[in-house]
């Protein structure tokens, strides 16, 4: 289940490297520069009801160097590969396209940037990983989404402030047939800010989505979450989301979104029940932004976008995890209700996710996912090796 971001934790890391010192010059940030990677698998079968059954295995991983900071300059590359293993792939129609692309393979440099941090400000650009409400990497299959930005971030204790604008795109939600998209015509300019205290967090963000394309839009997303203490044992967050969406050059997209969420944890188990609703806007849909989107009640395959056109919509999900030992087991139920529409039509679909993860150590994890939805089962195997 996709779950809220309060921050960018990858220009919080960036910035907490920025004070390594040069102790030979501009060679330093060659000779203190880190070469790290990653190793992985993923089978994916798929059955469909109104389509015929698929599946595929891939191989790949992922390659990076990042030159040590000089003087608060900095830099970094990142090569990806995945390749579909034929012998455990279908063919043709029978092959799944979501691992490697309908080339069944897909090689790119989703990473080349430069940085420029002082005090508390970092400068990036390049092709880079974000992780915003509706731009983000997410990361669960072969390849990650990342962007092709100039972006600015300002951290002050408990307050941070994010802007950029995103050129292109390129992972698998943006498709692996074409290699960097274009985030609309005239690109997309975001700003965000957070702040988080003890007892409450709180983050807002605003997008043009620009140019001439489908995804024309403004969008403001805000959301906070806040904590009860039942006990020493027993607490509970409470979180609520909002999302505006104003179209731009008769694209479609126009929605309110409303979201509120529960999470606790009880020794090993975890619990969590969230509600979304979209109200209805005569012809027009959600959009998610370029990546898994931030609702509260997104899940796996199934959300909100899927069936916000003409009408409103109703979507709960309830989630129960258990964690012991080196394995975390995580189910979640969701059911996604749409009103008729203009042409008197109704949805109502569902989704079921089971998620085991076992985690040998900070190097090898292991990720089975089975997903039954209303007219679809997908069952993936992922093993992650990182160097």
């Amino acid at each position: 289940m996709k779950k809220k971001i309060l921050l960018s934790s990858a220009f919080i890391a960036t910035i907490s490297t920025s004070s390594l010192s040069a102790n030979n010059g501009v060679l330093s940030m060659f000779k203190d520069a880190k070469v790290t990677g990653e190793i992985r698998t993923l089978t994916s079968i798929i059955k469909e009801d109104t389509a015929q059954d698929n599946y595929a295995t891939a191989i790949g991983g992922t390659l990076q160097y990042k030159l040590a900071d000089y003087k608060g300059f900095g830099g970094g590359l990142s090569f990806i590969t995945t390749n579909d293993i034929d012998a455990l792939s279908g063919d043709d129609t029978k092959r799944n396209p979501n691992l490697s692309g309908k080339k069944e393979e897909y090689n790119q440099l989703n990473e080349a940037y430069i940085s420029y941090s002082i005090d508390k400000l970092l400068v990036k650009f390049g092709r880079q990983f974000l992780d915003t409400p509706l731009a983000d990497s997410d990361d669960i299959r072969m390849v990650a989404n990342s962007f092709d930005a100039y972006t600015l971030f300002y951290e002050d204790d408990n307050f941070n402030i994010m802007l950029g604008h995103l050129k292109k795109w390129q992972g698998t939600d943006a498709g692996l047939d074409d290699d960097w998209v274009k985030t609309g015509k005239d690109g997309t300019h975001f700003i965000g800010a957070t702040f988080k205290n003890d007892l409450l967090a709180i983050q807002g963000w605003y997008y043009n989505f620009d140019g001439s394309d489908e995804n024309a839009n403004n969008s403001l997303y805000i959301d906070a979450t806040t904590n009860y203490e039942i006990n020493k044992a027993i607490s509970i967050d409470f979180s609520m989301q909002y999302l505006n969406q104003t179209e731009l050059k008769n694209s479609g997209i126009s929605s309110n979104i409303f979201g509120i969420m529960a999470e606790s944890d009880i020794d090993n188990i975890g619990l969590s029940l969230a509600y979304n609703k979209a109200t209805k806007k005569s012809d027009k849909h959600s959009f998610s932004g370029y990546g898994g989107g931030t609702l509260f009640t997104n899940m796996d395959t199934m959300i909100l976008d899927e069936i916000t056109q003409d009408r409103d919509v109703d979507a709960i999900v309830a989630s129960v995890s258990y964690s012991f030992d080196f394995v975390d087991i995580l189910y979640s139920y969701g059911n996604f209700s749409g009103s008729a529409n203009s042409t008197n039509q109704k949805e109502d679909k569902t989704e079921q996710d089971l998620v085991v993860e076992y985690s040998y150590n900070d190097n090898l994890d292991i990720e089975t996912v089975y997903i039954l939805g209303s007219d679809t089962q997908n069952l993936r195997l992922k093993v992650n090796y990182n160097f």
